[in-house]
């Protein structure tokens, strides 16, 4: 039997012990007369015979509160059995909440590397734009005096360096 199941969860026993149950209540009401007063001839006697029915009340009504007890019983098991899987469920969703901010975690940490590949490639291609225009500088210049010229290069150079190396800082 799987753990946290009774015999009666299932339709079939449920049903058995119904019909035991009444088969039972029927058999005491027949047998109950016949037991108490098989002579009674007479009214009077057999209005008599008809107070001792109240002995069949008091059985009715006991087992009626036998069945209000079972079903708060049954009811008082379902409970917990609900509350025992709202509390795993409960624990299954903070498990997933932790892998969830992991995943975030991970997913922001590839974006800001890719974020910085990105300055690092735009920074990569103004350094060839700027060593192009050096270039056609030179070529302009034809061996002419162009020293203050590669020096504003240099600088920008630099700072464009610079502004790579401070974006890698912060990422």
């Amino acid at each position: 039997m799987q753990q946290g199941k009774s015999r009666l969860d299932h339709w079939a026993v449920s049903l058995l012990v119904l019909f035991v149950l009444i088969v039972a209540v029927v058999a005491i009401w027949v047998w109950l007369p016949e037991k108490l007063a098989p002579h009674l001839t007479s009214p009077q006697d057999r209005g008599v015979f008809g107070d001792s029915y109240g002995a069949v009340t008091s059985l009715f009504t006991g087992l009626g509160f036998a069945g209000l007890v079972f079903t708060i019983l049954l009811q008082q098991r379902e409970i917990k059995l609900q509350r025992d899987d709202f509390t795993a469920q409960l624990n299954e969703m903070q498990s997933t909440r932790g892998e969830v901010s992991k995943q975030s975690q991970i997913h922001e940490m590839q974006l800001n590397q890719s974020i910085v590949q990105l300055k690092f490639n735009v920074l990569q291609t103004k350094l060839e734009l700027i060593k192009i225009d050096s270039l056609k500088f030179l070529e302009h210049t034809r061996g002419g005096y162009a020293g203050p010229q590669i020096e504003e290069i240099l600088v920008e150079m630099n700072g464009l360096i610079q502004q790579l190396e401070s974006s890698a800082g912060q990422s």
